[in-house]
């Protein structure tokens, strides 16, 4: 046993690993460091997003994942899927917190059940000066659940909810004083609101 592959497996116990997994990962650790030393040497990686892209490992996306389907997913339970400890699972949560991965937790809630029988989406076409005005109006207009600048004939997209097509037709007049819009009521929902893929 080589002393590389000592230091290499103290590594990867102290990031959490249990003694099993530390064992069967040494050679990869050895190729994510080859990799991290030759990518920071010869491309000149210096961004924040590249230098966290570069030690997001498996684990940190299995981690990922659990939260994504369920932000209410125990420590404890995390741990044993990613045969961590729960203080290293704390510990990866912390660190993809603080480097903006994990931008919050929230409640996805039913807006059938609260009464918002009306989702429908936007087109609004904004000129350039309006657009500071038009984001604060839209923002101070909590039936707002989405605003995206986007591509196309219309500069602004929004998802929009409402609990009657007379309340819908209200806002969509208080937008036209922006320019002109373009509206679609959801008829139904078949792959409803989900978290991106993070699997390689």
């Amino acid at each position: 046993m080589e002393l590389a592959d000592i230091n290499r497996r103290e590594i990867l116990r102290y990031l959490g690993y249990k003694n099993q997994e530390a064992d069967e990962n040494v050679n990869r650790i050895g190729r994510l460091f080859h990799c991290c030393v030759y990518w920071s040497s010869a491309s000149g990686a210096s961004t924040d997003f590249e230098r966290r892209h570069m030690v997001m490992d498996d684990i940190d996306r299995k981690i990922l994942k659990l939260l994504q389907d369920n932000a209410r997913v125990s420590l404890k339970t995390i741990a044993e899927n990613t045969f961590l400890s729960s203080p290293a699972v704390s510990a990866r949560i912390e660190k993809l917190e603080k480097d903006g991965v994990i931008a919050g937790y929230h409640a996805q809630v039913d807006p059938m059940k609260l009464g918002y029988h009306i989702i429908a989406f936007i087109n609004l076409d904004v000129t350039p000066e309006d657009k500071p005005k038009f984001y604060a109006y839209a923002e101070s207009i909590p039936n707002v659940l989405e605003c995206n600048c986007v591509t196309g004939e219309y500069s602004m997209l929004l998802k929009v909810a409402f609990q009657s097509t007379m309340e819908l037709d209200i806002f969509i007049g208080q937008l036209q004083k922006f320019g002109k819009t373009s509206t679609q009521i959801v008829f139904s929902t078949h792959v409803g609101p989900r978290g991106v893929d993070v699997e390689e």
